[in-house]
């Protein structure tokens, strides 16, 4: 029930963020917690290595939860 209210909010979130900046916003599953973060800073962490060597945009695509546009 509480990750449900937790994950409800994460949509809104990423809905707002989609809306106000007009860009591509997720909410991944990610060290256990729920994240929104915008497709542009994922492909900047992707480039720092704070994903595991090989990971890309797409398998973070794939495995969101859910993609606000």
């Amino acid at each position: 029930m509480i990750w449900a209210f937790r994950y409800k909010r994460a949509i809104k979130k990423a809905d707002k963020a989609a809306k106000d900046y007009n860009t591509t916003y997720m909410v991944l599953l990610y060290n256990g917690k729920l994240k929104v973060a915008s497709r542009k800073a994922l492909k900047h962490l992707i480039a720092q290595r704070r994903f595991k060597k090989g990971v890309t945009i797409r398998d973070l695509d794939k495995n969101a939860l859910y993609i606000a546009k």
